[in-house]
């Protein structure tokens, strides 16, 4: 394993990985990071119950290429409107960490600066306070009217083309593994089996 350099936030690896033998405790470090948001989940405490047994045998899946995602839940949400939500199960969180902290530095070097949501150093209040500042300067600080238009996209997530995304993924590993050595093929193969996961076998969860 070798050094990160480029940690700059909690949800960053310590040490990369650089071969099988480093996937187990490249995938502990990515449990400890999943579970910070989850400590209250059923899924996580029944996880954590024998948290080294199913890192080792997550570990196992990936290295011999059996890993698909498990089953989540879909329930609908009606806040701010109706809309209807995916739950990865906490196993699979665990390997979303791992490529969030694998890859995620990589793309967020290459998103316009005015993008805010689920960055490191960024977010809800930073883009608000970015906005107000675009307001009082379109308006000359007040002096004449000037107007925000908020938008979006229904059923943005549901309507991708997923060849079209992971095409774009494929493009991102390219230039970041230039190599095509073991971390592009462990991303390659754990981004293929999400972006393709079948969606429509999600458990329905009624909202109580």
């Amino acid at each position: 394993m070798r050094i990160n350099k480029n940690k700059y936030s909690k949800n960053q690896l310590l040490l990369i990985p650089e071969c099988d033998a480093d996937l187990p405790l490249a995938l502990w470090e990515s449990y400890e990071m999943a579970k910070r948001a989850k400590m209250r989940t059923e899924d996580e405490h029944k996880f954590e119950m024998e948290a080294r047994d199913n890192v080792d045998q997550l570990a196992f899946d990936v290295m011999v290429r059996i890993y698909t995602p498990s089953r989540g839940k879909a329930f609908i949400t009606h806040n701010p409107v109706i809309r209807e939500i995916f739950a990865a199960p906490f196993r699979d969180r665990v390997i979303h960490h791992l490529l969030y902290a694998l890859n995620g530095f990589w793309w967020d070097n290459h998103f316009i600066y005015d993008s805010y949501s689920c960055r490191d150093v960024k977010g809800t209040l930073l883009g608000i306070q970015r906005m107000q500042k675009f307001m009082e300067k379109a308006s000359l600080a007040g002096s004449r009217p000037a107007y925000v238009l908020k938008g979006d996209i229904s059923g943005y997530f549901m309507s991708l083309n997923r060849e079209a995304l992971f095409q774009r993924i494929l493009w991102g590993l390219e230039r970041q593994y230039p190599l095509h050595g073991w971390e592009y093929e462990l991303c390659r193969y754990l981004w293929r089996e999400i972006i393709f996961d079948a969606l429509i076998e999600y458990q329905f969860r009624p909202v109580r």
